[in-house]
């Protein structure tokens, strides 16, 4: 997607820009197309595929997160998650340590959890916060990256 945030693609220059099969990009059109994230237009014989307004707004905040090297499918797996969407809402407004977590995402085990907060820190979303206490605590909470992403996708409905 973000290539398409350059200009309009063909599919064979998508391809060999993304380096994968016609299949998996056929797969991934074709979940961005149903979403309302690309389109496909005819222009002459061969079609290209454009992004949407929606996939513009879409594409300027995977564009903002490039840095961090997050890939759209990752991405795109957090927010189809439950767990870790319920994580990310959890930590919405305050800092929590992961019994907090745990307390208001019902449902969710010690080792999901851990997995996914992991995985979320990994992505620049989640930081970790050891305080210096008897016994040492842990508190998780949003980046500023983790709160403006969360917070366009809260405001656009996603979420």
């Amino acid at each position: 997607m973000v290539e398409l945030y350059k200009g309009p693609k063909r599919f064979s220059e998508l391809r060999r820009s993304l380096g994968v099969s016609n299949r998996v990009l056929a797969y991934k059109l074709k979940i961005l197309r149903t979403g309302g994230v690309v389109d496909r237009v005819l222009r002459g014989d061969a079609p290209i595929y454009v992004l949407t307004n929606h996939g513009v707004r879409v594409a300027e905040v995977f564009h903002s997160l490039s840095p961090l090297e997050v890939k759209m499918t990752a991405l795109v797996n957090i927010l189809r998650s439950k767990w870790m969407s319920g994580i990310l809402i959890a930590l919405w407004r305050e800092e929590l340590t992961p019994v907090e977590i745990m307390a208001r995402v019902r449902g969710i085990t010690w080792k999901v959890l851990s997995e996914n907060l992991k995985k979320l820190e990994s992505f620049g979303l989640v930081e970790r916060d050891i305080v210096a206490t008897r016994p040492v605590r842990v508190r998780y909470g949003l980046t500023s990256r983790g709160r403006s992403l969360i917070g366009w996708f809260v405001r656009n409905g996603i979420m």
